[in-house]
């Protein structure tokens, strides 16, 4: 399905949580990422992605350790804008 919406090849795509930026709730954002974007969209078949990512502008990835609270399997993205917290 979301092949057809991105010109460069879609690497993994899936469900992931992901912390906001302004208020720090976790929502559910369906993911894809490409050869040079991570793309997160509100919902599955949406035209527009709600946010992205470009992996150029990434910094470091990692394991939370220890994780926010009451939540396992997140990892930081952190791009030189801001960190962005994702859940798997």
């Amino acid at each position: 399905m979301s092949g057809q919406r991105f010109l460069t090849p879609v690497l993994k795509e899936g469900f992931l949580h992901k912390q906001g930026a302004v208020r720090k709730s976790w929502k559910r954002r369906y993911v894809v990422l490409t050869t040079n974007f991570v793309y997160y969209f509100k919902k599955d078949d949406d035209a527009e992605p709600a946010g992205c990512i470009p992996l150029d502008s990434v910094i470091a990835v990692a394991v939370c350790d220890p994780p926010p609270k009451k939540r396992e399997f997140v990892f930081a993205v952190e791009t030189s804008l801001r960190v962005y917290l994702f859940q798997a």
